[in-house]
């Protein structure tokens, strides 16, 4: 309450570590996510309880929850493919502990790398859409991506509702594609001038990831 500092914590790598959101929990537990160009990434480096996340070359995202101390709960990446990238700038934490993020870019995508349920998602088109829900241990719960012929061009945020379901906002240009593959999938067409412009998206998805046309 009074502003001084309760505890600081180091990312650190070879490369560029870059947090690009956060959010904070009930409990004092903060989750925060971001992007790291080597192939490692540090985190709470020079700390006893210093984890280190390994990735690929060609790139990729953390995801890490630290409790109400400061000490690592859990952390995990998503691997990007060759000539892909994520810019994911939406973050959300729900009651039962879970998270979910957004964030947009082109290229297949490898999310829990190595583990149990990995899964590699491809983009549709070019800059897509793409959504990873976490339970509260850390596990992957589900992933998926929309978006279709036209382009993301912009995530402003994620936001949470009480009965689990959330919302994404942002931009995207010529249309975009809802439910891609799904039995909901509706295609959104945007302005089609000689200059595209940008045109606001804002979806909301079921707590499992499906969309019902809300």
């Amino acid at each position: 309450a009074t502003g001084a500092p309760v505890w600081a914590r180091q990312l650190g790598g070879l490369g560029r570590e870059l947090p690009t959101g956060a959010t904070t929990m009930p409990d004092g537990t903060v989750a925060l996510l971001g992007s790291f160009t080597s192939n490692a990434v540090t985190l709470s480096q020079g700390e006893a309880d210093a984890v280190t996340l390994t990735g690929s070359a060609n790139g990729n995202s953390f995801v890490c929850r630290y409790d109400a101390d400061g000490a690592p709960v859990w952390s995990t990446h998503i691997e990007h493919g060759a000539g892909a990238f994520l810019n994911l700038g939406g973050i959300a934490a729900f009651e039962d502990g879970s998270i979910c993020i957004a964030g947009f870019g082109p290229e297949a995508v490898t999310v829990d790398p190595g583990g149990s349920s990995e899964a590699t998602l491809r983009s549709f088109d070019r800059f897509d859409l793409l959504m990873v829900r976490y339970d509260a241990a850390g596990a992957l719960d589900w992933a998926r991506r929309d978006g279709g012929m036209g382009t993301i061009a912009r995530l402003e945020g994620v936001a949470a509702y009480p009965d689990g379901s959330f919302g994404v906002a942002g931009g995207f240009q010529s249309s975009f594609t809802v439910d891609h593959g799904g039995p909901g999938e509706t295609t959104y067409a945007g302005y089609s001038g000689m200059s595209p412009g940008t045109d606001t998206l804002l979806v909301r998805y079921n707590a499992d990831g499906s969309h019902d046309g809300r």
